[in-house]
């Protein structure tokens, strides 16, 4: 006869169970990995694996564990973003091809991150970064607000392209909007003396 226990109600001595308050956007893949692999994960996890504070969960990312992108790669450049990046056999091919750009594997399979490390170092690609993370917790919480004079730039080509839209600001940029607070982001942008960015659009 098969046995069943049922465990009693949650005392005061016993922590009450936590559960997560939003939806994950994965199935995390368990697995034993293989030789290569944990070798791989050994070496080479220091050089390439972003180190992720965690909330709940073995794959979260906790509130207020801001990375500073320019601080990681050792230079300012457009960064790139894969979400499930797999075996890495696309994000490394990209890194090794735009070597001036920044690349970022968001994954939460453990061998495929191995295997993407590896390939890393063979090909010898060092713009390469991986966060072993939920994607939505990781664009939450770990990647600042965008403050880069590339980006600002790129938006007013797309919006000053855009023919349902006109330019509602005269010159090169908008006044600063009156209504939007002032963000930590902000601030930090600033005190580090960045140029903070307004674009005014106006619906034709």
């Amino acid at each position: 006869m098969t046995r069943r226990r049922y465990p009693g109600p949650v005392t005061d001595d016993e922590p009450a169970p936590r559960f997560r308050d939003h939806p994950v956007s994965f199935v995390r893949r368990s697995g034993r990995m293989s030789d290569g692999q944990e070798r791989a994960w050994a070496e080479l996890s220091a050089r390439y694996l972003l180190p992720v504070p965690r909330d709940l969960a073995a794959t979260s990312v906790a509130h207020g564990s801001q990375v500073e992108v320019a601080t990681v790669y050792g230079r300012s450049a457009p960064l790139v973003v894969e979400v499930g990046s797999g075996q890495g056999h696309a994000i490394v091919h990209a890194a090794a091809s735009r070597p001036d750009v920044d690349f970022l594997a968001v994954e939460v399979f453990k061998a495929g991150l191995a295997r993407t490390m590896r390939d890393a170092d063979l090909a010898g690609v060092g713009n390469l970064r991986l966060v072993e993370a939920n994607a939505p917790e990781v664009l939450e919480h770990l990647l600042p607000a965008t403050d880069w004079e590339d980006y600002a730039l790129q938006m007013r080509d797309v919006m000053d392209a855009a023919p349902a839209f006109a330019r509602a600001f005269p010159g090169e940029w908008a006044p600063r909007f009156e209504g939007r607070v002032l963000t930590a982001f902000e601030r930090k942008g600033v005190a580090k003396g960045r140029s903070i960015r307004d674009l005014a659009y106006r619906r034709e």
